[in-house]
Order: structure tokens, then C-alpha cells, then sequence
């Protein structure tokens, strides 16, 4: 895959905070269990497979004090 897993804890003031995972706009072939309405709330843990290049893309979805997606 040229890539691995990554955990990310959903910070208050990121992007995804209150969002639900269709909402995203994840990278189409970043891999997450959960599908649909699962909505990420503050202090959930998300583990996304995904290829190396994209973690950048995904990293800025998880960051604080970031524009909204």
C-alpha cells in the first residue's frame, strides 16, 4: 500500500469536529471503517488507513485553527 494507519483525536476547533464522515472530503481512497452519519465529536479517535502522500490532505482535516472544508 506505501502507506500505514494514522490516529488522529478529533480536537473542539478542528474542521471535522461535528461533522458527519460523508462530509468529509477525505481523499477518495483513504480507508474508514465507519460509513454514512457517523458524526466525529470532540475527543473521538479516528483511525484512517491511507497511502503515505496523502497524510498531508488528511492531517489538515484533523488540525485546529484551520478553515472550515
Amino acid at each position: 500500500m506505501g502507506g500505514g494507519i494514522s490516529d488522529y483525536t478529533v480536537k473542539p476547533d478542528a474542521p471535522v469536529a461535528g461533522r458527519e464522515l460523508r462530509d468529509l472530503a477525505l481523499p477518495e481512497d483513504v480507508m474508514v471503517t465507519p460509513r454514512g452519519t457517523t458524526t466525529l465529536d470532540p475527543g473521538d479517535h479516528l483511525f484512517v488507513a491511507m497511502r503515505t502522500a496523502l497524510q498531508p490532505r488528511v492531517d489538515r482535516r484533523f488540525a485546529a485553527d484551520l478553515d472550515p472544508l
